[in-house]
């Protein structure tokens, strides 16, 4: 699934996500991507360049294994873009990384 996410995206529907936490600003670290192919369709969100985890038809994806304090305010920016409660470290270890 991880491979038909990436090839479905549209660079040029990019949209900067905005931090939850009270800071002003990511720097352009923090972008989503859209994304169709397929049945399947959503936004991917990129920390720095990594794919860090996806919403597809409207479930929450993880792409990427490891979390820092930077991941997981760029993470809970994005639950939050997507209409979900943010999560915390523990939270994103026990979900599974999809192939």
């Amino acid at each position: 699934m991880r491979e038909k996410i990436l090839k479905g995206i549209n660079l040029s529907g990019v949209v900067e996500l905005s931090p939850v936490d009270g800071r002003k600003s990511f720097n352009g670290k923090c972008r989503v991507y859209p994304f169709a192919n397929g049945k399947l369709s959503g936004v991917v969100l990129y920390s720095y360049n990594t794919p860090v985890m996806a919403c597809v038809n409207g479930n929450m994806v993880k792409l990427w294994n490891n979390w820092t304090n930077t991941t997981g305010r760029h993470v809970n920016a994005f639950m939050v873009k997507c209409g979900k409660m943010p999560i915390n470290k523990k939270a994103w270890e026990d979900m599974e990384v999809i192939g």
